[in-house]
């Protein structure tokens, strides 16, 4: 099997192919996973979302129209997570990292990820209680997001509630 190497235009030995770590990883294109001994293609590689999205280690970020490896396998620690402007991390229950909201371009995209996101405006946004740790950003953001003093925390506000339901389920 091979691949082509759209820089060089030259058709190389597709990394699959590579069955050692040394030899898999003197190839810019490739790298190696030691979590299954595996050759893998740079997620970067891929140039269409079908060709990136046939890769369980990489995900399309429409947004760049770039393929990229997934936030859980670039980062096992909050602080560098949060770093990457495609990534958060989920505090959750998983406790690791993840795609963030702003990524996420359909709602019904956003909404497999309600614990940490919600679609406001056409726009998956990151719930008001992750958005802002501090009063003064989160009483700034005052079109959807308000303080809440008894549990020290940004809150969605109440008036974004378009029904008795909505209303109900806002935490």
């Amino acid at each position: 099997d091979c691949m082509f190497n759209s820089r060089t235009n030259i058709c190389v030995k597709a990394c699959e192919q590579y069955a050692r770590k040394g030899t898999c990883s003197a190839v810019p294109q490739c790298r190696w996973s030691d979590t299954d001994g595996t050759c893998f293609r740079n997620c970067e590689e891929y140039t269409s979302s079908t060709a990136c999205g046939k890769d369980i280690t990489c995900e399309y970020i429409a947004k760049d129209g770039k393929c990229k490896q997934k936030c859980p396998l670039r980062y096992n620690d909050k602080l560098d997570c949060n770093k990457d402007a495609d990534c958060m991390w989920d505090s959750t229950g998983s406790g690791q990292c993840v795609t963030t909201c702003e990524r996420f371009q359909k709602d019904t995209e956003c909404t497999i990820a309600k614990q940490l996101c919600s679609w406001e405006d056409s726009t998956c946004k990151k719930r008001c209680v992750f958005r802002h740790t501090l009063k003064a950003p989160c009483d700034a953001d005052s079109t959807s997001c308000m303080w809440d003093t008894e549990n020290a925390q940004c809150a969605k506000k109440c008036s974004t509630a378009a029904s008795k339901d909505t209303c109900s389920a806002i935490s």
